[in-house]
């Protein structure tokens, strides 16, 4: 296959695949290695893009160690090399960045539900500090009132309730009957509707 390839000495002969190693150095001074695969067309040869953009790597490299061989002046390998490796590191940073805010915008897309779990979880992990702090430190301990203990034991104590799967409070109803004859089941269903009136008169009062 020919490549046309400038500015070669005659008193250098290169092989079909020097040309191409020439080409590709030449190339990569204007053009990215996966630009390069392109517009060799050299991307049907390999298995993918990955291993097509590594061959072109490999031949850029071949040239720049060793320029005299293919005819290039030490400047133009200075200059060439120079260039590649200043676009891949601003194609490096383009793909951090990139990968920052992939990262950014998935914590924003969390819900909700999860920012109020991961609030209570963080709220409870203070509070036990605090609470640990406290019991190591007795001056710490003195200056916390009693009415503000009571209060977080008997919020933690109805959270415990919750999580166990028992009750918060036991609400008791009495009732009286005059009537005698009344069912058991009757009386049950009295009593219920009973305990629904007074709740709803509960909240009616909050």
């Amino acid at each position: 296959m020919d490549y046309e390839i400038e500015d070669i000495p005659e008193s250098i002969e290169l092989t079909d695949i020097q040309k191409l190693d020439l080409q590709a150095f030449n190339m990569s001074a204007t053009m990215t290695h996966r630009e390069i695969v392109r517009a060799l067309d050299r991307e049907k040869n390999y298995a993918n893009m990955s291993a097509a953009v590594a061959d072109i790597s490999r031949r850029v490299n071949r040239v720049a160690k060793n320029p005299a061989r293919y005819g290039v002046s030490s400047d133009k390998a200075e200059m060439t090399k120079s260039i590649v490796v200043n676009r891949n590191s601003l194609t490096l940073n383009a793909r951090n960045k990139e990968e920052n805010i992939r990262n950014v915008t998935k914590k924003e897309k969390k819900t909700i539900d999860q920012l109020v779990m991961e609030g209570r979880h963080k709220s409870w992990m203070v509070l036990n500090l605090k609470l640990d702090e406290a019991m190591r430190d007795p001056n710490k301990r003195s200056k916390v009132a009693l009415g503000e203990i009571a209060k977080v034991a008997g919020i933690t104590f109805d959270k415990g309730q919750l999580i166990d799967g028992k009750a918060t409070e036991h609400v008791a109803v009495m009732s009286k009957f005059d009537n005698k004859d009344i069912s058991r089941e009757d009386a049950m269903n009295a009593v219920l509707k009973m305990r629904e009136l007074n709740e709803s008169q509960s909240e009616d009062q909050k």
